[in-house]
């Protein structure tokens, strides 16, 4: 069952399926948990630091994330996994063209969000994307 969606951006309303919290792949949101640079131990295994978080931002390499999201991501003092979430729709040519990433601790709280502009693109549906899906993805 489709998730009924009210941004008021009808090219993201109508291509969203579902927003949901954790590992999700869905028709306008990636997201993943991102452990910190320090984390080693995964599954009885050892791994030299970096490389966790190194697997847990793969996904998400394609794309040109914010500064400001990546800074709080490679911080080597974070101690604790976050969520990242990437908003998308695709457009005509069948291409994803993210518009917000956000970040949430791992009892889902917002730590930040930023929005994904062009000249040519309206701000305000963007950001009312975001404000929507924050509903499903935050406390």
């Amino acid at each position: 069952m489709k998730q009924i969606i009210n941004s008021g951006w009808k090219e993201f309303d109508k291509q969203t399926n579902c927003i949901t919290t954790g590992n999700a792949y869905c028709n306008t949101q990636y997201s993943g948990f991102i452990r910190p640079y320090k984390e080693t131990e995964c599954n009885g295994f050892t791994k030299p630091q970096g490389d966790l978080l190194a697997f847990d931002l793969q996904p998400f390499k394609r794309f040109r994330m914010p500064k400001a999201i990546e800074d709080v991501l490679r911080d080597k003092n974070r101690e604790k996994s976050v969520i990242l979430y990437m908003f998308f729709i695709t457009n005509k040519e069948g291409r994803v063209e993210p518009f917000s990433w956000v970040l949430t601790d791992y009892d889902y709280n917002l730590i930040t969000y930023r929005l994904v502009v062009h000249w040519k693109q309206n701000y305000y549906k963007r950001l009312n994307a975001t404000i929507e899906a924050l509903q499903y993805i935050t406390n």
